[in-house]
């Protein structure tokens, strides 16, 4: 039997289009296997990221935003991350 392929997905603004005094707020949330990652800047939702692995949607998130600093606040973008996954579990 054939194992179903690793999924992973990745949509980001360009970095270049963040200032780099704006820091990127990010949570994180795992929903039927797959870890969900949203991240915000000042101007609004910059990323989402999913992939099997926690630790890889953390690693492709400073991979799309090497200058900026990312920090975790799930408080802060609960309401962003509950929509994301509403829109996947739908």
């Amino acid at each position: 039997m054939p194992s179903a392929p690793q999924t992973f997905s990745k949509s980001v603004r360009s970095a270049a289009d963040i200032p780099l005094a704006d820091e990127i707020a990010f949570a994180t949330r795992e929903s039927f296997g797959l870890h969900v990652l949203v991240a915000r800047s000042k101007d609004g939702v910059c990323a989402v990221i999913t992939d099997t692995d926690r630790q890889c949607v953390r690693a492709e998130l400073v991979l799309a935003f090497p200058d900026h600093a990312c920090l975790e606040d799930a408080l802060a973008l609960k309401a962003e991350l509950d929509q994301v996954l509403d829109f996947i579990n739908f």
